[in-house]
Order: C-alpha cells, then structure tokens, then sequence
C-alpha cells in the first residue's frame, strides 16, 4: 500500500492534498516554498532519516487508530454480550489493521534489488525449463504459464454445471500428490459431495459406482489403499459449513495455517468482508476487489471458480471476459482466467475444451483433454489453436463437430 490521504491528518493532510493537486495539474512534486505559499504551512528541511523512516510512523500511526476504533466497536459488542459480533469485531481488527501494514518494498529503489535479481534469473535458469511456480493438472498448461505463483489470483470459469468444481478438485489434488498443502474453501457444495469426488479422482475410481456404492470388492480395496496414502498428505478443508462467508474470513484462515495455495469453489456467493451492498454485482465486485491484495498480503496463489453469464450461448466452445456473470472486476483482477467449454457431443464422448481466456503474460493456449468421471482421466490431447477455436465456434453456439479434433 502506498502513501494515502487516509495516513495524515491537520496540516499534514493540508500538504499531502495541495501536493497532489499540483502534481496532477503540472506533473511536478512542488518545492517547499511554492507549498508554504500555497498552503502557508512550513515544511522543516530534509531530515536525516530516510523516506521510509517516516512513512512506516504514518503506517503505524494510521494502524493504531484502526485498531483502536475496532478495538471499541469489540467493546461495545462485549458489554451487550453479543458474542456474534464480538467475533465479527475481532475478525475485522485484525484483517482492517493488517490493510495498514508498511511494506518497505513499496519505497524501493530498483538499484538497489539488481543483485537479487540478477541471482534470482540465475537461479531460474538452472531449472532448465522446469516450472518455478505451483504445479497445475496439465504439464502442457505448466509450460505456458510456469505454474500458479505467490500472490497470484486465477479464476476458473464455465457456464453452469459444466465441471468448474471438478476443474478445481484436480488443481487440488496435484497440489496435495506434490504436497504443496492446499486449501479448499467450498462456499455452496457440502462436505460429504466434495469429500467423495476428492476421494474417487484420488483412488481413480469410477464415479457413478462410487456414489451408488457399487465399486465391488476391489474397487474396496483400491479405494481403502488410497485413503490410507491421503492419510499421510497435510491438507485443509472448509466446506458447506456457513463458518467461511468473507474474504476476511479466508485470510484470518490463511494466517493460521499457513497453506501454500488457497482455492476458493463457488467465490459468487461470498460476501463482502464489511460495509454494505446494494445489488448482486456490488457484493460480487467488492469481493474481487477484496481478494487481489489479500493474494498480495498473504503471497500465496489464490485460485477460485466462477460462472459464465447469459451472454455466453447453450454449448458455445469459446467466450470472452465479458461473458463472466456478477461482475467484471472478477476477470479485470484476475492474472489468469481459465475457462472451460463443452456441448452435449462434447459431453457424450467424454470431452472438455480447458483455454485461457486471460493472461497477463499475454499468451494465448486452449487444450482438448479427456473428461471421463468413469476412469477419472482428464488427461491432455492436443493444443488448439485460438484461430482454430474461434474460427469455428465464434461463441455462437457451434457444436464440437465444427472443431478438428
């Protein structure tokens, strides 16, 4: 976070707007005389302590007073023994306060990192190609992006009951194979629907037997080898619950078990982690907006499932950022967005269309791979091309004999 209106106060305040305002207007920070001019207020000359050294007293200033109005509100809440909001209140201290926290980097002359990273290149080049971020499901889409890094936000998006859920299973379950400790935060499926599907893509078992209870006596024993290797794995799990309902939440979660990757089923119908809201889209957006620097605080990745809105046809093999449903600030946020497509032939033979439809690195890739919930293979088959993909389909409602497959 950087130098804001909310860190001063009295003449301080005065200064730092009169400053901006000449900024905008002629494109130069003002010397100390045209500021007591102006303002008539005297700014003492240059100290001897660094920049820094005084911003991080305005950080620490501006986080006090957060903590201390928090702090009252906690209060209050406490004399009226209302426990709810006592753990609202206790919620919000610590997430308001942690928005305050002076980060030196903010500051930083880029002279001064060339060392570090000159040695963190050189520590990339000795990977020699291998990937320096999280693991996804596909090598194919891991040479593209070289994984899900710290402090990262991805989306997954489809239209309705296409598989987004399934989709982030398979983020989760490579993450917990290579023991990266993941985080599953389920905001509508209840434990036992997302227990079972992690249980049948795990044990690699076919999910129609295993739900009916019809897997037989080996497919019981393959089931009972499996669990006793996921036994060993450290994974964290919240789902259908009603305890996580905000941004807020999730991070207050995040801090105390440290995962090393978040993921989020079903972000839609969080709600914002204070404040009020108006309509859909206004709970929606100020959600996205809450959850990009909660990444960046936290530096871990952050990956979350999203729908398509009306926009996008029944059976389209191709879409746009617009097309996203409850709000636009969820692709404009996002450093990846990775959509998902399929119609009823598509379905029928057991295919799914994976693309990325944004990407801050600007490469464009779609990939056709297997979907099959009977062998739980979603493996890749070849990379299609985007002239390929819209070409054909043009999000008009194309049906999956129009792309060569």
């Amino acid at each position: 976070m950087g130098l804001a209106s909310d860190l001063f106060v009295s003449d301080g305040l005065t200064v730092f707007a009169f400053i901006q305002s000449h900024v905008r207007k002629h494109g130069v920070v003002p010397n100390l005389a045209t500021i007591k001019t102006d303002t008539g207020i005297d700014i003492v000359d240059p100290a001897p302590e660094p920049l820094t050294y005084y911003a991080e007293k305005l950080f620490e200033r501006k986080r006090l007073a957060v903590q201390a109005d928090q702090a009252r509100d906690l209060v209050d809440h406490l004399k009226n023994e209302d426990s709810k909001k006592v753990a609202d209140s206790a919620k919000k201290l610590i997430v308001e306060s942690n928005k305050w926290q002076f980060g030196k980097h903010v500051y930083g002359d880029p002279r001064q990192t060339i060392d570090d990273r000159v040695r963190r290149q050189i520590e990339l080049e000795k990977l020699h190609g291998v990937i320096d971020g999280y693991p996804t499901p596909w090598p194919e889409l891991d040479q593209v992006t070289r994984g899900i890094h710290n402090g990262e936000f991805w989306i997954i998006v489809a239209a309705k009951k296409t598989g987004k859920t399934w989709c982030l299973l398979l983020f989760f379950e490579k993450l917990l194979r290579e023991h990266r400790r993941p985080l599953l935060v389920s905001m509508e499926m209840p434990t036992t629907s997302m227990e079972r599907r992690l249980d049948a893509i795990y044990s690699t078992l076919d999910y129609r037997e295993f739900r009916e209870g019809t897997l037989g006596v080996d497919g019981i024993d393959k089931y009972i080898e499996r669990m006793k290797a996921l036994a060993k794995e450290e994974i964290f799990w919240t789902a259908g619950n009603g305890q996580i309902k905000t941004p807020a939440d999730v991070e207050l979660l995040a801090r105390e078990l440290n995962p090393g990757v978040i993921l989020i089923d079903g972000v839609y119908l969080m709600q914002p982690s204070s404040g009020h809201w108006g309509s859909k889209y206004e709970k929606v957006s100020t959600v996205a907006d809450e959850i990009q620097p909660m990444s960046l605080r936290l530096q871990k990745p952050i990956l979350m499932t999203t729908q398509f809105n009306r926009k996008l046809k029944q059976g389209s093999l191709s879409g746009d950022s617009g097309m996203i449903g409850y709000a636009y600030e969820l692709a404009q946020n996002a450093d990846l967005a990775l959509a998902l497509y399929r119609d009823d032939d598509m379905k029928e033979s057991k295919q799914m269309i994976v693309s990325i439809m944004e990407h801050r690195e600007g490469e464009d890739f779609n990939m056709y791979v297997r979907w099959d919930l009977s062998e739980m293979n979603f493996d890749f088959i070849r990379q299609i091309s985007t002239e390929e993909l819209n070409g054909d389909d043009k999000a008009s409602g194309g049906s999956a004999s129009k792309v060569k497959f």
